[in-house]
């Protein structure tokens, strides 16, 4: 499959549920090493998700590597993925991109003031709006591959689908609702971007 220019980027994900384990065990892009990395994994969900963001990045990417803080790398094209309960999501891109997913799920309050700005506790009604903010602001640091301990608190996320300024340089971050899940892409650019989402049922 062919990704599109820097200004049209696609989103591919897969429902890990309508996928049976063993066939992806099967995969002939998965070898040993991945299969024993699942070893210390407990929950089938989870497992699945690992090897579907091994097969993805493997088939649309090839060849890569971990920088000092564990972010996948490619010295042909940036890439980042992001899982959750069942649904795995993958970008690629000509320029840094992070993408990160979540379930709309109950939140605990403490969380809320925990991560959120005065403004974004007061556009948080449920847990949508949450969400929504939530994966805005993990979708800039997996851009930036960044371990450090960051505010975030002081990471933009409002307006929603808004250009921001946080350290060096401009991005613009696009959140959408896909199902009951929030997804946030947040691309390294000054410049307006689409995105398309398809949904792979065979991988």
């Amino acid at each position: 499959m062919e990704f599109k220019s820097t200004n049209n980027i696609e989103i591919l994900v897969v429902d890990t549920n309508k996928i049976n384990f063993k066939e992806l065990l099967n995969n002939k892009l998965i070898n040993e090493d991945d299969i024993f990395c699942l070893e210390k994994i407990k929950n089938e969900t989870a497992k699945k998700e690992k090897l579907v963001s091994k097969i993805l990045i493997k088939k649309f990417v090839g060849n890569y590597y971990l920088n000092e803080n564990g972010k996948p790398l490619s010295d042909e094209i940036c890439f980042n993925i992001s899982h959750s309960k069942g649904l795995v999501c993958f970008a690629r891109s000509e320029k840094e991109i992070g993408i990160d997913v979540e379930k709309i799920r109950e939140v605990d309050e403490k969380i809320i003031d925990r991560i959120s700005s005065k403004d974004e506790k007061a556009y948080i009604k449920n847990e949508q709006n949450f969400f929504e903010v939530w994966t805005a602001k993990e979708a800039f640091i997996k851009m930036i591959g960044s371990a450090i301990s960051l505010n975030l608190k002081e990471i933009p996320s409002l307006p929603l689908n808004s250009f921001h300024t946080h350290g060096e340089g401009k991005y613009l971050t696009k959140t959408y609702k896909f199902k009951d899940y929030i997804i946030s892409i947040c691309l390294r650019t000054d410049k307006d971007y689409i995105f398309e989402i398809k949904q792979l049922e065979n991988i």
